[in-house]
């Protein structure tokens, strides 16, 4: 009698915590599409972490279709109004500026690390991403010595293969809730890219062009300095509201505050 006393108690206390819940969420955002780290965390203990891990594939569909019911726009493909590249190095001048950019992929990842550190307010989002293109229109001028090269304008795709994209965000209490600020830091490690602007200079200085291509795809950090801003900005916007939702309804004390 008293084990199934004790089971029927459990059970009891199980129910009240999932009326409980839902009564906390009332006056919450609909969920939509968004997995919620509350309702994880009534199976996983305090895991915040395995919670995280648990709400991040729906964010692949958010990114790619958006979210009407939280008012959150698709990413993928993403549209970028102007991309500059610039540079002034062992007597070569470039300034091109790329418009009507097409950006997709981003939201074909896998997840690498979803994680806090509550010390620190800090949330670490790891993604490996097997393919990212662009695709727009260039406008190319630059020297090469004290060679004035014709300025240069055509069609553009790159690609990037196999990279890993890392997104940091500080952790901030807002009434009770915890959500991310809007100043996150990214960076993008490129496995291999490939650029190429069409016709280059016209056809008329295929050597300097060949050098140009060169120089982007053996270096891409220079060539992504120009992409990162508008990507930190737009795929920030995602998953700060994308976190807003899923972390309704979660203790701020499980967050150190």
């Amino acid at each position: 009698k008293l084990i199934l006393l004790d089971s029927l108690l459990q059970e009891i206390i199980k129910m009240m915590l999932h009326l409980l819940f839902w009564v906390l969420l009332s006056s919450s955002p609909s969920f939509g599409k968004i997995s919620s780290i509350s309702e994880c965390l009534l199976g996983n203990g305090d895991d915040l972490d395995a919670c995280h891990l648990s709400i991040a594939p729906n964010l692949r569909d958010v990114m790619k279709n958006g979210d009407a019911t939280n008012g959150i726009a698709k990413v993928d493909p993403m549209k970028v109004d102007v991309l500059n590249f610039n540079m002034d190095d062992a007597g070569i001048s470039i300034k091109a500026e790329y418009t009507d950019n097409v950006i997709k992929g981003m939201s074909d990842f896998t997840i690498k690390s979803f994680r806090t550190n509550t010390k620190r307010k800090l949330l670490f989002i790891e993604l490996e991403v097997k393919q990212v293109t662009s695709t727009g229109k260039y406008d190319f001028d630059g020297t090469a010595a004290v060679v004035d090269l014709d300025r240069s304008t055509g069609d553009y795709e790159f690609e990037l293969r196999d990279s890993t994209v890392v997104l940091v965000n500080k952790l901030v209490k807002e009434g009770n809730q915890v959500v991310l600020d809007d100043k996150p830091r990214l960076s993008i490690q490129v496995g291999t890219m490939k650029a190429d602007m069409k016709n280059l200079f016209n056809g008329k200085a295929p050597n300097f062009a060949e050098l140009i291509h060169k120089v982007i795809n053996n270096d891409p950090d220079r060539f992504l300095e120009g992409f990162i801003p508008p990507l930190k900005q737009k795929l920030g916007t995602v998953i700060r509201e994308y976190y807003r939702v899923a972390a309704a309804g979660v203790p701020v004390s499980l967050y150190g505050f």
